[in-house]
């Protein structure tokens, strides 16, 4: 990938052809038998080998994994499942016993979306499978139009939320805690103080100066982490931990929202140098929770793991903790893609799938302000820890006012006709989240 080093890794066959007993060509973002038959491929996460991945041609067309539609209107970036591949589908039981299950029908998951967690501290959300990413190709033909101003709601949403954690040290994408257990680390630092400035100190006057700022901080960012990746020669590849992924993921994508949407012709030129950069980032950063929070069901001696213990002895205050790591760096991940994503639809007129991950939909749960209030949340009711890729079971089991910020900026990438409707049924309420 341009731009940026990436480890290579041993890829096994996909869920589906492991469990159909059919060969697998291993391919991203979906295999050749998961592709023909269009199927969501899932692969599971292997122990990392050391390769170097040589930089892509100058001059490749802009791209996440690209699948080009073609046809009528302009063709939508994702789709969730049709309902007639719901009974070849992998999904989630919230049991923490079983939370992968194969073959599941929807009326099962259904009632399996709607039991809370037995109990919070088993860490329902660090099974391996809910690490997994989901990939989906559909047909062109069967594929829409989208509706832009339902794109434009999305990123508006994301710009939002940057504002306000700009404003309030904290937002949907960002949790008020995630950084409090240590030292902030310098790459969102430089991030927050840039955006801080941007959002509520431009002008007219020095708005070419933090326009300027702003560049040069993703820049500098960016050759700092491939020098410490070792791309460079200049020295040895530096290890990075989950939070140092983190950060340095949420800082590009800051950097990215803004450049996208500013309206600065340099600002987006230079930001579609880094959509590569940051695509690669946020697999990076799956891969390094997948391993560094399953270690052990996250009582491993990780260097992740041994900061938050350090940090309480409460089994309840740890179990939050590496839940507020974990849904940060799903939300990330799902922000990046998605947002990526859109702004080349909107662009270019077509994008890849940016694939889906599992997230905690729940009101409230994401709110709480302490240890106590996160597990009494997860015990009362269920905390609709979903696919992103299948949202009409979701719809099913849930009212509005019942999902936080971010679901309803998720289900906005998806059916908005569906969308409408489950929020028409529920009297009319969060208009804001279909519009009019």
């Amino acid at each position: 990938m341009s731009g940026a080093a990436s480890a290579g890794w041993r890829r096994k066959a996909c869920l589906a052809c492991t469990r159909a007993k059919r060969q697998c060509t291993k391919a991203t973002p979906v295999c050749r038998r998961c592709a023909d038959k269009g199927l969501i491929c899932q692969y599971p996460f292997v122990k990392q080998v050391s390769a170097a991945i040589e930089p892509g041609p100058a001059g490749r067309p802009i791209e996440l994994e690209s699948v080009h539609a073609t046809g009528g209107g302009t063709p939508v970036a994702w789709q969730e499942t049709p309902e007639s591949q719901l009974n070849e589908v992998d999904y989630l039981d919230l049991s923490p016993d079983t939370l992968l299950v194969p073959e599941l029908g929807p009326e099962v998951l259904q009632q399996e979306l709607l039991k809370p967690p037995s109990d919070p501290n088993d860490r329902w959300f660090l099974s391996p499978e809910s690490f997994v990413e989901s990939h989906i190709v559909l047909d062109p033909n069967d594929v829409g139009p989208v509706d832009e101003s339902e794109l434009r709601r999305y990123t508006e949403d994301v710009q939002a939320w940057l504002r306000q954690w700009a404003a309030e040290g904290h937002c949907p994408l960002i949790h008020r805690q995630l950084y409090r257990a240590g030292p902030m680390p310098h790459t969102i630092r430089g991030a927050y103080t840039a955006l801080a400035t941007y959002y509520h100190a431009k002008t007219a006057r020095n708005q070419d100066v933090i326009r300027r700022i702003i560049d040069d901080n993703a820049a500098q960012l960016v050759d700092d982490e491939q020098q410490a990746d070792g791309s460079t020669g200049t020295m040895p590849p530096r290890p990075r931990d989950t939070m140092a992924h983190l950060a340095r993921t949420q800082a590009l994508l800051a950097y990215q929202v803004v450049r996208f949407f500013d309206g600065d012709i340099r600002m987006r030129a230079e930001a579609e140098k880094h959509i590569p950069v940051l695509h690669s980032w946020a697999d990076e950063l799956l891969r390094a929770a997948a391993s560094d929070l399953n270690c052990e069901g996250g009582h491993g001696t990780t260097a992740l793991n041994m900061s938050i213990l350090t940090a309480s002895s409460d089994p309840e205050s740890i179990s939050w903790r590496l839940w507020i790591v974990a849904e940060c760096v799903r939300r990330t991940w799902l922000t990046a893609g998605i947002l990526q994503g859109v702004y080349l639809t909107m662009r270019q007129g077509w994008a890849g799938c940016p694939g889906g991950l599992c997230y905690t939909a729940r009101k409230g749960v994401w709110d709480a302000d302490t240890a106590f209030a996160w597990s009494r949340a997860c015990r009362s009711r269920s905390p609709l820890f979903v696919p992103s890729m299948c949202t009409s079971h979701l719809l099913t089991v849930a009212r509005p006012c019942e999902v936080d910020e971010f679901a309803s900026a998720m289900l906005l990438t998806h059916d908005p006709e569906k969308l409408k409707r489950w929020v028409f049924e529920a009297g009319g309420a969060a208009e804001r989240m279909v519009g009019p």
